[in-house]
C-alpha cells in the first residue's frame, strides 16, 4: 500500500488502533492486571490488522478476500509448526538462568529464521 501512495488508509486505522489500545488496556487493567493491558494491546491489533485492513488492501489490489487468507495462512502455516515443535521441545529443558535464556534464544532464531527463509530457497531455487 506505500508502494501505490494508498497509505492515508493505513495511517488512519493505524492510529484508531492506537487509541482502542490506550482505551481498552486502562478498562482491562484495573481487572486483569499486565494481562489485561496485553489484551488491550491485542484485541485492537487483532481486529484490524486481520479484518479491516485486509479488507481494504482487497478492494484497492482488486482480489478476492478468501485468496488473501489461503495466502496468508499458507506462509504461517510452516512458521508455525517449526515454534510449535520447538516449543513442545524446549519446555522441558527451560530453567531460570541467563546462560540457558542465551541458548534458547539462540536456538529460537534458528529455527524462526530457518522456518522464513527455507520456503524461499524453494521457491527461487537459491
Amino acid at each position: 500500500m506505500y508502494g501505490l501512495s494508498k497509505n492515508k488508509f493505513l495511517a488512519l486505522t493505524n492510529f484508531v488502533e492506537g487509541m482502542l489500545n490506550v482505551i481498552i488496556s486502562i478498562i482491562l487493567i484495573q481487572k486483569y492486571g499486565l494481562i489485561g493491558v496485553a489484551l488491550g494491546t491485542a484485541i485492537p491489533m487483532f481486529v484490524i490488522k486481520f479484518f479491516i485492513q485486509p479488507i481494504y488492501i482487497n478492494k484497492i489490489l482488486k482480489m478476492k478476500l478468501g485468496s488473501y487468507y489461503i495466502q496468508f495462512f499458507q506462509n504461517l502455516a510452516l512458521p508455525t509448526l517449526i515454534l510449535g515443535i520447538y516449543f513442545l521441545i524446549v519446555q522441558k529443558f527451560v530453567t531460570p538462568s541467563y546462560e540457558d535464556l542465551k541458548i534458547f534464544k539462540l536456538l529460537s532464531n534458528l529455527s524462526f529464521n530457518s522456518s522464513i527463509f527455507f520456503p524461499l530457497f524453494l521457491i527461487f531455487e537459491i
